[in-house]
């Protein structure tokens, strides 16, 4: 009889320790599957704000994958994600001066005629 309640016990302990595994799994998928869904909401929302890139971005994305496992990825996803947002907004400050530049140097040759302007006659 002893040894049955002792049988019982040890079933009732890994049951226990069973159970508990299966919470954490739980609330790991359930963490994870958040995750996922906010990942997948950053992706959606820089696409929308840069449909130029997905191109690019998806031949970037398929060279990754063949270099790395899924678990690698994972976890540089939110630096690489920061890293490339601070890039783009960089090169967009650039081009924006750029662009600034262009127009501070060349505004007295829009919205002329060539006629009117020496500078522009002695270029073209």
């Amino acid at each position: 009889m002893s040894l049955i309640k002792e049988n019982n016990e040890q079933k009732l302990t890994t049951k226990g320790i069973l159970s508990n595994k299966l919470t954490e799994r739980r609330d790991e998928l359930e963490r994870l599957s958040v995750q996922h869904e906010e990942k997948d909401e950053s992706i959606k929302n820089f696409s929308g704000n840069n449909p130029v890139m997905i191109g690019d971005c998806e031949t970037y994305a398929q060279e990754k994958l063949l270099k790395s496992n899924l678990e690698e990825l994972n976890s540089t996803y939110e630096s690489t994600l920061k890293n490339f947002k601070t890039r783009t907004d960089s090169l967009k400050k650039d081009y924006t001066e750029l662009v600034r530049g262009y127009e501070q140097e060349f505004h007295h040759f829009l919205n002329l005629e060539p006629s009117e302007n020496i500078k522009v006659k002695t270029l073209l």
